[in-house]
């Protein structure tokens, strides 16, 4: 199993089209968006393929947030990330 990335949040939003903090901190608290799996000291950090493949089916079925949409992806994406009984991530932060 190949480690995953953490990115950080202007990562995520960049990659999601999202233009403003505002924004942003507005779809993470509504639940739109998936939500950080880490922190290192102050920066919240997310998995890079757990965006990745959100942005992927949001564009498929013309969303930019939705509730149904994190929930599949972030818990499909933690099993994934979790099935060898540990979880490999790698962050670009050192």
């Amino acid at each position: 199993m190949t480690p995953d990335f953490l990115v950080e949040r202007k990562v995520v939003m960049g990659a999601l089209g999202i233009k403003t903090e505002g924004e942003f901190r507005k779809m993470l608290n509504d639940g739109l968006i998936p939500p950080a799996v880490g922190k290192f000291k102050r920066t919240h950090l997310w998995s890079n393929s757990i965006v990745q493949t959100f942005r992927k089916r949001a564009q498929e079925l013309g969303v930019k947030g939705s509730h149904e949409l994190v929930e599949e992806i972030y818990c499909d994406g933690l099993i994934r990330l979790t099935s060898q009984g540990t979880l490999h991530l790698n962050s670009y932060l050192d």
